[in-house]
Formats: C-alpha cells, structure tokens, sequence
C-alpha cells in the first residue's frame, strides 16, 4: 500500500490531501493525512480526511514515505 493523493471539494474551495499507511508494532495500519497548503505540505493527524484525530506531530515513517511520493518535506516535519 502506498501514498494515496485525494482531491476534496470543501465549503472553502477544493483541498489536496495525502494519504499514507503506516504500519504500527502490532501490524497494524493507519492512516496519517499530510495537506498541500499555500505554505507547503502540513501533517494534520492520522485518519482519513473528514475523520482525523489531531496530533502533533507525523510519525517519522510517514514523512519519509510522503517525501519519497512528492519530492518535498512536510512543512512541519
């Protein structure tokens, strides 16, 4: 499973997201959701868009993944 990209029509204009799986120590996966902002790319919790539990901060295997896909670093990585 790899990086997902999703394009949303919100109330305030069209948003893209990045979606990418994470494994945890359990087996387990997880989303985490990365948002393409005027100010980069921003880590807005795990979770699907429309449904994320906020955290501070993206788990380290998530950015590597999303820099591979995109090319960036997350702004707030």
């Amino acid at each position: 499973m790899g990086v997902s990209t999703l394009h949303r029509k919100e109330s305030d204009g069209q948003h893209t997201y990045h979606v990418v799986p994470v494994e945890d120590a359990t087996g387990e996966t997880y989303p985490h959701t990365f948002e393409e902002t005027a100010d980069g790319i921003e880590y807005r919790g795990a979770g699907e868009p429309g449904d994320i539990d906020e955290r501070d901060d993206a788990p380290a295997s998530a950015v590597s993944q999303l820099e591979a896909y995109t090319g960036e670093s997350p702004a707030d990585a």
